[in-house]
């Protein structure tokens, strides 16, 4: 048996995002990657407080609440609203950033707690020893 260390050349299957999806890489027969929705970005900024729901018209973008002030051991729950969000959504956030310090300014920790049709609720939940003290900016992703 004999083993080739030829590199089979990268042959791009298809770049057509007409239907919001592009095939990108085929090599002979085998699929490298099969898909990858492209999906539209923005950035919002919560209003008026921790509270405030904040509206979204994309899947995909970055969140600044309004400065937290959350209790250590406590919890802030916001809604945010919009048709990209389904009943069967599944949301992904990550943290960004904390104007705070963190430790100094508490420990922010971020989740969805619960998602419904054109709703979803997200938690920043204070980790740390002291109050949070600070805006919070996450990324969002909805599957």
């Amino acid at each position: 048996m004999s083993w080739s260390t030829a590199t089979p050349p990268l042959i791009p299957n298809s770049f057509n995002a007409s239907d919001g999806f592009v095939d990108l890489l085929k090599v002979d027969n085998l699929t490298l990657v099969d898909s990858v929705r492209v999906v539209s970005k923005d950035s919002y900024t919560q209003a008026t407080s921790a509270v405030t729901a904040v509206p979204i018209t994309t899947s995909a973008g970055e969140i600044t609440t309004f400065t937290l002030a959350t209790a250590t051991t406590a919890h802030s729950t916001f809604a945010i609203t919009g048709t990209p969000i389904s009943s069967t959504s599944l949301i992904s956030v990550t943290l960004e950033a904390y104007s705070g310090v963190p430790f100094t300014n508490g420990v922010p920790i971020i989740s969805v707690s619960s998602v419904s049709s054109g709703t979803a609720n997200i938690t920043i939940s204070n980790y740390g020893a002291n109050s949070l003290n600070g805006t919070v900016k996450f990324n969002y992703l909805i599957f």
